[in-house]
């Protein structure tokens, strides 16, 4: 595959924050927000083959996590 000269490094910040909540021993609960920011992303792209750096994105989302146990044996 061809070299790209052109290519820089990509930079990102990533923030997280999150809680986590468990119920006795049966539910176990978990949120989390985070904030990606980023530049210079090396993506891919073809034919031909070449790597090339796109321009800034931001990513923003949020994640739920539920975990229930039936019994203390499961």
């Amino acid at each position: 595959m061809p070299a790209n000269d052109a290519l820089t490094p990509d930079r990102l910040w990533n923030y997280e924050i999150g809680v986590m909540q468990e119920i006795g021993h049966v539910l176990k609960l978990e949120s989390v927000l985070f904030q990606s920011e980023g530049s210079n992303l090396i993506q891919f792209s073809g034919p031909p083959p070449k790597w090339y750096n796109s321009c800034k994105y931001s990513h923003q989302g949020i994640e739920l996590l539920g975990t229930w146990h039936l019994n203390r044996s499961f």
